[in-house]
């Protein structure tokens, strides 16, 4: 009974479904029905378990199987085929709808929070659904398109399901090709930063960079970060190759201080799964390789990134703080903006989203939002930029409320690190 079995929850593993499967195809064709396979994954399943132990993720995995298996009829199968993965065989269906009123169900089931250790915890999860002979018609094409339908839903914010198409299906190849470029690109050193000045509105001074990350692909050119930055994010590549950034940009910024330019501070993307998975301690011990000062490096993340595990973002930045490592909070403006969020947030530096930039001053929505930031930042001690100014009369409106640092192609675009340190070579003449 165990060797097909998992060994917490007590239901069909990977092998057993894929061995059902088979039984139900041969069945569905026999009398030409039809039917359905789920794939379910929790979100903050790693969470729970790196905070609470492996036995609080015992203890949830059985949970799950059990409001599972309450959900559907006693006619379909459940089975655990990963770490936190589950799958669902319903049994037969007529049409797609009763699939999609199945994986409401089991989605409703996890609206009630899970007791863990006598505290309670909040699990969401994801469903991907994939219909014989629809979609695929051999047990393992089956749980590979539920599982990219799956992925699908994840990518949309989780929390709901997602049906198979053929076109996530393509998406999905090109995402794997992608990853394993990423993936080369980095070995290769394909990657490189350039360097956005950020500019004093009052006397036009340099007041540090924004390093952007570059891709230039041999054979292609430079590659959009729109275009891979979500692939790395998805597949998790997102963590090394932040880490190269950080590094890059703190060893540029060394290779600047020992040819004796005087440095700017230089801020680094930290996307949310990069956030996620490192500690205030990872990131320090990268500046520290480089000799550097800690107020020489600003982390700029993003609203989503902290609100996605809250408890653990809170916790890296007050220690990045406390390390006097600068944090900014960027695209500011787009996701959970509250004075009740920001005060608990041990941040430096909002960003205001060039979103909102662009509208001033014609525009007396982006008007009165973009003053109100600036009001909110004052309010809390906090500096404040600007993104993407572009225009003389956006700069003159930011001054006049007393935002006098901004970023944009009117100030200087991005430029490579040579010539970023020809601004920095201009700023030590001017200073002296």
């Amino acid at each position: 009974r165990l060797a097909p079995r998992d060994r917490l929850p007590g239901l069909p593993n990977r092998a057993l479904i894929e061995s059902l499967l088979d039984t139900s195809i041969e069945r569905a064709r026999r009398h030409g029905r039809r039917f359905a396979v789920l794939c379910l994954d929790l979100s903050r399943f790693k969470l729970i378990t790196d905070t609470l132990g492996h036995h609080a993720g015992d203890l949830l995995l059985q949970e799950v199987a059990s409001r599972i298996v309450v959900t559907v009829r006693a006619s379909d199968t459940v089975g655990r085929i990963g770490t936190d993965d589950f799958a669902v065989i319903l049994d037969e269906v007529s049409e797609a709808k009763e699939a999609e009123i199945a994986a409401q169900r089991i989605l409703a089931a996890f609206d009630e929070p899970v007791l863990l250790m006598g505290t309670e915890h909040y699990v969401g999860a994801s469903i991907g659904i994939a219909l014989f002979p629809d979609h695929a018609d051999s047990a393992q094409e089956l749980i590979r398109s539920a599982d990219t339908a799956l992925y699908a839903a994840k990518r949309a914010g989780g929390k709901r399901h997602a049906f198979f198409r053929k076109e996530l299906a393509d998406q999905a190849h090109r995402h794997l090709a992608l990853d394993r470029d990423l993936r080369a690109a980095l070995a290769r050193g394909e990657f490189q930063l350039h360097y956005q000045p950020k500019v004093s509105l009052i006397d036009q001074s340099l007041e540090g960079f924004e390093a952007l990350l570059r891709w230039d692909k041999p054979g292609f050119g430079m590659i959009s970060p729109g275009e891979f930055i979500p692939v790395a994010e998805d597949t998790g590549f997102i963590v090394p190759l932040g880490d190269w950034v950080l590094d890059e940009a703190c060893r540029q910024l060394r290779e600047w201080i020992d040819r004796g330019l005087e440095p700017v501070p230089v801020a680094v993307n930290i996307s949310p799964r990069h956030l996620r998975q490192r500690s205030a301690e990872d990131f320090r011990r990268i500046i520290d390789r480089h000799r550097l000062s800690p107020d020489l490096v600003e982390l700029e993340i993003t609203e989503g990134a902290v609100m996605q595990d809250m408890d653990h973002a809170l916790s890296v930045l007050a220690a990045l703080k406390a390390m006097g490592i600068r944090v900014a909070v960027d695209d500011f403006g787009t996701g959970h903006s509250s004075l009740s969020y920001l005060k608990r947030l041990p941040v430096t530096t909002l960003k205001i989203d060039r979103s909102f930039v662009n509208g001033v001053p014609s525009e007396r929505e982006d008007n009165g939002i973009v003053s109100t930031i600036i009001a909110m930042a004052d309010m809390l001690g906090l500096d404040v930029v600007a993104e993407g100014v572009e225009k003389q009369e956006q700069a003159n409106f930011l001054r006049h409320h007393n935002c006098t640092l901004v970023q944009g192609w009117l100030t200087g675009r991005p430029v490579p690190a040579g010539q970023a340190a020809d601004l920095l070579a201009v700023r030590l003449r001017r200073t002296a």
